[in-house]
């Protein structure tokens, strides 16, 4: 079902209106509509919008921890692979509108927080395990510790979602590219150290 070709167009048509309008904004007859199916069709791959909304938010979050850790494992200097991490936010957020934002990190259905937090989990071990290595092998500053480091990442994603915040950038790329600028020059260990 999953290779079936209407099947994988609901799923790019459902991703870009979600992130373009937001999930509650969106309705499964729009869907349909743009993605040339009947609600018929809609139904044999999908039993409501919920359905197709963690079916998407489960692909990115997949082929996110698929590149981070392509990211992490590969052979480019320490400096590169955090560019690489923050651009890999900054691409994976580059159609999604603050509203989509919102209302995964403000999410009341059960599955999607549940599918957020098991993520965001399994990527601050990976990211944990990556940060100890690298302040062993002399890239990251001794003197800091790197549960400050998680705990600057936290505060700059919670921050990240703060509509005040949000409002003093065009978008979201440009508030992350402002925050990596500012992780990155506050825990390098620069060469003259």
């Amino acid at each position: 079902m999953e290779k079936h070709p209407k099947y994988q167009n609901v799923i790019e048509t459902g991703k870009k209106l979600f992130w373009k309008y937001g999930i509650k904004r969106v309705s499964i007859e729009e869907i349909c509509k743009e993605a040339n199916v009947s609600k018929m069709t809609y139904y044999k791959f999908f039993q409501n919008k919920n359905e197709l909304v963690k079916t998407i938010y489960k692909n990115v979050m997949e082929d996110g921890m698929n590149q981070l850790e392509t990211i992490i494992n590969g052979t480019m200097p320490f400096e590169e692979k955090i560019e690489q991490l923050f651009l890999l936010k900054f691409n994976s957020t580059q159609h999604i509108s603050r509203e989509f934002i919102m209302e995964v990190y403000n999410s009341d259905h059960a599955a999607l927080a549940t599918m957020t937090k098991d993520y965001s989990d399994h990527v601050i071990k990976k990211m944990h395990g990556f940060f100890v290595a690298e302040q062993k092998n002399g890239n990251i500053r001794k003197d800091i510790k790197i549960e400050f480091i998680f705990y600057l990442l936290n505060k700059l994603q919670a921050d990240g979602i703060d509509p005040k915040l949000f409002e003093l950038y065009d978008n979201a790329q440009a508030l992350i590219m402002e925050m990596m600028r500012f992780f990155i020059n506050g825990i390098i260990q620069k060469q003259s150290e």
